[in-house]
């Protein structure tokens, strides 16, 4: 599923008493950040009315690691990890514009529910369509996913392989003159993946 981005500069009001973003207006962030997305693929709330339904959102889990302060510029990146049925499940990130490290991350759960009866029905295929993008990977091979989470890793390029029962980027072990490793991150939980003759080896980042 491809990957949308916004920014925003926090306001004022949005702070609580110690001078930090309100844990509450975050949702308004992923809320604004998931309505742009769809907007960019060409369904505002309009078309969905027109498909007899709409997103309504049924679980939310937040993990607040890092505060922003009024007058900070706020990355927000989504993207849809799984379309099936009425489910939808959503991912965000939100960094502090030239900083790499995560403020928020957040799953949701949406369901796509029937206008007239209220109830939940399958995602109409038009909206699934609109959605999902194919990896195009130029040696043939299945996308890289995240053993923990299932997000798609990152490439952060290559580090020597020592010699060792597996790859290992610690220790004294002797390297093997010219081989490398490619390095992979998970930008949804941070773990970093190491990759070598289709086996792999995993370490917290």
């Amino acid at each position: 599923m491809q990957r949308f981005t916004t920014t925003l500069r926090v306001r004022h009001y949005e702070m609580d008493a110690l001078g930090h973003v309100n844990n509450a207006v975050y949702l308004h962030y992923l809320e604004q950040a998931a309505i742009e997305h769809s907007e960019q693929l060409g369904f505002p709330m309009e078309r969905y009315r027109q498909l007899g339904g709409v997103f309504i959102l049924r679980k939310l889990e937040i993990d607040y690691r890092r505060p922003a302060a009024a007058g900070d510029t706020l990355t927000i990146t989504t993207w849809v990890k799984e379309m099936r049925g009425p489910r939808a499940v959503r991912l965000y990130e939100i960094r502090r514009s030239g900083d790499d490290r995560a403020l928020v991350t957040a799953e949701a759960l949406w369901a796509w529910v029937d206008l007239a009866t209220q109830r939940p029905r399958p995602i109409p295929q038009a909206v699934i369509d609109a959605f999902q993008t194919r990896l195009k990977l130029t040696d043939n091979r299945a996308p890289l996913s995240c053993s923990r989470c299932g997000t798609p890793l990152e490439l952060k390029g290559k580090r020597p392989l020592n010699q060792h029962e597996r790859p290992s980027l610690f220790g004294d072990q002797p390297q093997a003159k010219g081989e490398q490793i490619d390095v992979y991150v998970c930008p949804n939980c941070g773990q970093s993946e190491v990759f070598v003759d289709n086996e792999y080896s995993d370490f917290d980042g």
